[in-house]
């Protein structure tokens, strides 16, 4: 049994559609987590939706349920990656009266149960929205990008439809520097559409972790594989019936870009291309 402190530092991204929750636990070493929670407006059921980054850069995801009644948010897996066969989680969050909650969970092997915790919380004080660039904590970190603006512009083919976007987004390292946060809009002078995305790095497993949050709450996810003699990440996110690949290429530490291609059984069917300028440090 093991008890720990820790500081939790809770902000609102992109007009509000998610919560971030950055954590620094008072262990030796220190260790930190984000959590990205949001609402997917497309699921029927178990709408929630939270995403939990690991000390160590391990990402699993979770859909969540509502008991208004009981103030209780009762969350499933939907997203292990590398876990064994017959793992399971269970973890449910309860509001237990003003500033004050409650966070437990449980890990379950083939049924049987072999660990569990319990975490309480209560509100100390209200705080202006984490600011700064930050540092990445390592060398992999450091080659996801430089904290600061950044302008991107892209062009999409699609069923035989071209769409050529510009966007502007803010990258940060959270608490930590364990992981890089980036929000943004896309078509910035026409029809807005925000995002938020999070990288970070798996120690275990040697390869990088990207959730790619749309503004209506669906998460992507993807796995990235580092080539050195190219400079080159291949990020690659599978559904039941498309792949998506995308390659960057990073040119410089203020430059790179990427090419991406979908993939079903009877072949590509969608293309394209980018490239991210850094602008300099965020105001």
């Amino acid at each position: 049994t093991n008890h720990s402190t820790a500081t939790m530092q809770v902000s609102w991204a992109l007009n509000g559609h998610f919560l971030l929750l950055e954590t620094q636990i008072n262990s030796q070493p220190k260790a930190f987590e984000l959590v990205v929670k949001n609402l997917d407006t497309n699921a029927k059921v178990h709408p929630y939706r939270c995403t939990w980054f690991h000390d160590d850069g391990l990402v699993r995801g979770y859909a969540g349920e509502w008991q208004p009644k009981l103030a209780r948010m009762d969350w499933v897996p939907v997203y292990l990656p590398g876990s064994p066969k017959g793992l399971d989680i269970k973890m449910t969050d309860i509001s237990t009266g003003p500033g004050k909650k409650q966070f437990s969970y449980q890990i379950l092997q083939d049924k049987q149960l072999i660990a569990g915790g319990l975490f309480k919380a209560r509100h100390a004080a209200n705080a202006a929205p984490p600011g700064g660039d930050g540092t990445p904590a390592n060398e992999q970190l450091k080659r996801l990008g430089q904290a600061g603006m950044w302008n991107e512009s892209q062009t999409l083919a699609e069923g035989g439809v071209i769409k050529d976007l510009e966007s502007v987004s803010r990258m940060r390292w959270s608490r930590g520097g364990k992981f890089l946060i980036n929000e943004g809009v896309t078509d910035p002078t026409g029809t807005k559409a925000y995002f938020l995305w999070v990288k970070t790095w798996d120690v275990h497993d040697r390869v990088y972790r990207w959730a790619y949050f749309w503004q209506d709450g669906h998460v992507d996810h993807f796995t990235g594989y580092w080539d050195a003699a190219k400079n080159l990440i291949t990020w690659q996110c599978v559904y039941p019936e498309v792949l998506i690949e995308l390659r960057e290429i990073l040119v410089s530490p203020k430059e790179r870009t990427w090419t991406v291609e979908g993939h079903t059984p009877k072949g590509i069917v969608s293309t394209g291309s980018g490239s991210s300028h850094y602008q300099g440090k965020a105001e």
